[in-house]
């Protein structure tokens, strides 16, 4: 008599894909770029995911290495990319799509006399500095009266390290130096005063910084090096739009210097909650941010010689020299809380933004600077009275010149909500539920009947809804795979809705980005990762012997 036995036995797994990061950090569109992947990847190939569709993924055939398709219309600046298998996916990383001409470094690059010159510009350089005391040096040819402008995206990017540019003329000597400009990324400007052949070398301090002062180097020490001597857009002037309209904008040159250009930008169709968009540009950076306000646009000139202001408002001005300061003129009410903010280095600004509140009697009631990094501000504010107030603006290390420019907006606080995902991957077995948290704020007094629900999810799984309270806060949904669910990698939306069919809303929950591997350009992400692990499938039945020693 035999026995059958049968048996359940797990399917091989390996684990999620981990992503440091990529080399090179971008590529310009409209062409294919093979990237190197720095991180761990059990098992080979992994797949790849963007946040466009016109940027393609394939992995190759070596482990950690990828063929990466940008498309032609894929819109400059940086894109979230990510690394999935069937047990998960990697963190969020950023990929740059830019629009001029790109090369990979070469070594060796780090002797001033032996470095080969790049022929035209502009040009992107993508680099590492792949080992402790490494500097690249790269050679160009400048006319007299040229201007170079020099932008190097590093720390923006994620790598963890101070960068620095210096540039040389051929002989060796020093002529310009740069440690900072986007941040800790630097951004160099120099005017040729002699025709030939000129050279920057790139170099970095260890961030965050390390006790012994020496110059750093390792593998994730990737950077995008833009050289042009045209036209370099830092800023867009006024920075801001009012919801709902249409406006042309100056785009700055970099020093506001040499030519001009303009662009035709539209908020008619921006969300309720949205308060900024971008704006693309030819130059190596890629993008610049334009706020959106509720109120009107106004130039500095024209906000002083307009009397007492009233929320709300935005102001573009420049402070332009040192010591310089801004003084503009408010009238507000105890009973209406503001939102003053104050953009600058998210805007390309060199400000170091210092904000000061005073009352009608010169009374300091407000001293904020830099509350959210870029050297921007944003404070909720109380009037403790009906009346006349001074907004203040200067420069934190007081000084000055074209390129500080800032906007300042004084709104009304409206009822809103902020909504937050505990984390950016979730997975889920066949036959399994798994839990996704979600913080729901109400602010400003904002009411009215909520729920969070899951979209986008696959076929065979599903999610409950759950209600939001009166004082929000957090509030789990329970998603479900059916014990049939097939194998699936994709990204979900978790979803606050209004029960009121009177006043519908809609706003996606985002995961915060602003910690994620130190990268500095993308705040957050409303693309949630969701891993639908099948059921491990069961062996074949087999039979053995009653006697094994009857078999023998």
């Amino acid at each position: 008599m035999g026995v059958l036995v049968v048996s359940w036995c797990a399917a091989a797994r390996a684990a999620a894909p981990v992503l440091d990061y990529l080399y090179p950090a971008g590529g310009q569109r409209g062409t294919t770029v093979a990237v190197s992947a720095g991180g761990k990847f059990e098992s080979w190939p992994v797949k790849g995911w963007a946040d466009s569709s016109e940027i393609h993924i394939e992995p190759a055939a070596a482990n950690g290495t990828f063929s990466v398709k940008i498309g032609e219309n894929v819109a400059t600046g940086p894109h979230l990319v990510r690394l999935y298998n069937a047990d998960g996916a990697s963190a969020l990383r950023v990929f740059m799509v830019g629009q001029q001409r790109e090369v990979m470094e070469t070594e060796p690059n780090d002797e001033l006399g032996k470095v080969k010159t790049i022929q035209g510009l502009p040009i992107t350089i993508n680099g590492v500095l792949e080992k402790p005391g490494d500097v690249d040096a790269f050679a160009f040819r400048l006319e007299a009266g040229q201007r170079l402008v020099a932008s190097l995206g590093g720390r923006r990017l994620g790598a963890p390290m101070d960068p620095m540019l210096h540039l040389y003329d051929e002989a060796g000597n020093e002529l310009a130096f740069s440690h900072d400009g986007f941040g800790l990324d630097p951004l160099l400007v120099y005017q040729a005063r002699l025709s030939g052949t000129y050279i920057v070398r790139v170099s970095a301090f260890a961030f965050p910084p390390a006790a012994d002062v020496k110059l750093t180097g390792g593998k994730s020490d990737i950077y995008r090096l833009s050289l042009t001597s045209g036209f370099f857009a830092r800023a867009a002037f006024p920075a801001g739009i009012k919801r709902g309209e249409r406006k042309t904008l100056e785009l700055l040159n970099v020093g506001d210097v040499g030519e001009k250009s303009t662009l035709e930008v539209d908020a008619t169709k921006v969300r309720p909650n949205q308060d900024h968009f971008h704006i693309p540009t030819s130059d190596g950076e890629g993008r610049l941010r334009v706020e959106v306000g509720n109120g009107p646009e106004m130039m500095e000139d024209s906000a002083r010689g307009g009397g007492v202001l009233a929320p709300p408002f935005a102001i573009n001005g420049r402070i332009a020299s040192a010591g310089e300061e801004d003084r503009f003129e408010f009238n507000a009410k105890k009973s209406e809380k503001l939102i003053i903010s104050l953009r600058a280095g998210s805007l390309g600004s060199s400000l170091d933004a210092l904000l000061r509140l005073e009352d009608s009697a010169q009374k300091e009631l407000l001293r904020n600077d830099d509350s959210v990094g870029d050297g921007d501000l944003r404070v909720e504010w109380n009037p403790p009275a009906d009346g006349a107030y001074r907004a203040i603006i200067g420069d934190m290390k007081r000084q000055g010149n074209k390129d500080s420019t800032y906007r300042l907006a004084i709104e009304k606080a409206l009822p809103g909500i902020t909504a937050a995902v505990a984390g950016h991957e979730f997975r889920v077995m066949a036959g399994k539920t798994t839990s996704i948290k979600v913080n729901v704020s109400r602010l400003n007094g904002h009411s009215g009947g909520l729920i969070v629900v899951a979209a986008d999810l696959p076929i065979g799984v599903s999610a409950g809804s759950a209600a939001v309270g009166e004082k929000g806060g957090e509030v789990t949904i329970d998603v479900a795979a059916a014990a049939e669910a097939k194998g699936a990698s994709i990204p979900i939306r978790l979803m606050v809705l209004g029960t009121d069919p009177d006043s519908p809303f809609a706003q996606a929950a985002s995961f915060d980005l602003s910690k994620e591997a130190g990268q500095q350009l993308i705040a957050s992400s409303e693309s949630i990762w969701l891993t639908v692990q099948p059921r491990p499938p069961a062996t074949q039945p087999t039979t053995k012997p009653a006697n094994s020693k009857a078999a023998l």
